[in-house]
């Protein structure tokens, strides 16, 4: 009879409680808060733990619609446990982390400290345990997680493995993993693509081309066949063939125009005959009068003797 009034007490308290809600996008902020009221709810009104094999239910009950819809994501086994810590956890790394993977390009320290900055700004009970619990799902999808398990082992599982280990055992496993994926997909390549410089195919530094000279660059370590490197006909700087960072007329310096890499009998620029301004021949660029100020007129860029001011 106890029993039975103290069930109908729990439930007429539960028709009042608030669900879980999400203000801003403190997401893991708001769940943990929430979370917390819920247990200190169930301790008060379930000291004795009467109904601990109904609390997962009871939890949905109250939870509303947000946490229905994350129970809805979690994988099989979370949704089929009636172990509350278990089904907690699970939702920890639901709200707390979202969507949050370790980039190819980040480092696993930086990724674990991104994790524990989450962990810590959603106010949780135990941010260095549950960033360990995210940090073992994401290597439990590793493909060379169960490769990179040493032999003396006897621990086969990865799941079991990885919770046999601390936290800095399981970091430099996951770099294991890490290794073990570079050495496969190095040794894939390896395999697979043609080589660059030879175009054929082989092992690592069994290159054919290694040591033989390009007869169109002059370089080393390929064939011309293979010559990466541009070459031009009738340069119309220096007038021969050659590849196009050896122009031999590079550093000349034009009679004609007195500008460099260019030869002077390939030179472009205009020439001015019997200059209006100096009265001598001379490249479009370089008036001798350009800075000089007329004495008569006082203006610059010619000499007095072309001075046309009356």
């Amino acid at each position: 009879m106890d029993n039975g009034f103290k069930a109908l007490t729990l439930y007429n308290k539960m028709q009042s409680y608030p669900p879980l809600t999400i203000a801003g996008s403190s997401t893991g902020r708001n769940w943990c808060a929430w979370k917390q009221s819920f247990l200190s709810f169930l301790q008060k009104e379930d000291d004795k733990e009467l109904y601990k094999d109904q609390w997962t239910v009871i939890f949905l009950m109250l939870v509303g619609s947000l946490g229905e819809e994350a129970y809805k994501n979690l994988s099989a086994n979370a949704q089929n446990t009636r172990d509350l810590e278990t089904l907690f956890r699970e939702l920890d790394i639901y709200f707390i982390f979202g969507s949050e993977k370790k980039q190819n390009s980040e480092d696993i320290e930086t990724y674990i400290d991104r994790l524990m900055f989450l962990a810590i700004g959603s106010n949780h009970s135990d941010p260095v345990n549950i960033v360990k619990h995210k940090v073992v799902e994401d290597i439990k999808n590793c493909a060379f997680a169960k490769k990179a398990i040493p032999s003396t082992s006897q621990v086969t599982d990865v799941m079991s493995y990885l919770h046999s280990l601390d936290f800095c055992q399981i970091k430099l496993f996951w770099e294991r993993c890490e290794n073990e994926q570079k050495q496969f997909l190095f040794s894939t390549q390896s395999a697979e693509m043609v080589c660059v410089r030879c175009g054929t195919f082989h092992g690592r530094n069994r290159c054919p081309a290694h040591g033989v000279q390009c007869n169109n660059c002059k370089g080393h370590n390929h064939f011309t066949a293979n010559c990466k490197v541009k070459y031009i006909s009738n340069c119309i700087k220096c007038g021969t063939h050659h590849v196009q960072s050896r122009c031999p007329a590079f550093g000349k310096q034009c009679e004609k125009c007195g500008k460099l890499n260019h030869y002077s009998r390939l030179c472009q620029i205009p020439i001015v005959k019997n200059c209006t301004r100096c009265g001598m021949d001379h490249a479009i660029s370089m008036c001798p009068a350009q800075g000089c100020v007329c004495s008569k007129c006082k203006k610059p860029n010619h000499f007095k003797e072309k001075c046309l001011t009356k």
